[in-house]
């Protein structure tokens, strides 16, 4: 079992993806922003942290940027959701600041999703 944080201000996607995660055995917590998902990420151990790009108060670069967990949980694997058509050098910066994966959202079911988690924790 996995420990999965969720932080998207996508209810309906917060909840869909941790359904597919909590079916699949594993222990989920979701924040509805970046700036909430910030102080969970930073008080808690997680094994990875599903992190949308676009959010209110505090999007996916800057939770990126004051994340302490290359300090704190190195071995958390952070994958980067967007819906929005975003050039390579997002995903290059986001790579830069840690995160282990970026992807497209539109083209992803929960259940891709975990598979994609699973696939990177073994």
């Amino acid at each position: 079992m996995s420990k999965i944080l969720i932080i998207d201000d996508d209810y309906t996607i917060a909840e869909a993806y941790k359904i597919a995660f909590e079916s699949n055995g594993h222990e989920v917590s979701v924040a509805p922003e970046g700036k909430t998902g910030l102080g969970v990420a930073n008080s808690h151990h997680f094994d990875v942290i599903l992190l949308d790009m676009l959010m209110p108060y505090m999007g996916g670069v800057d939770f990126l940027v004051d994340y302490q967990g290359p300090v704190k949980h190195p071995d958390t694997k952070i994958i980067v959701l967007t819906n929005s058509l975003v050039p390579a050098k997002s995903e290059e910066k986001v790579k830069r600041l840690g995160a282990s994966d970026y992807l497209q959202k539109s083209s992803l079911t929960p259940q891709k999703v975990v598979g994609i988690v699973e696939a990177l924790l073994k």
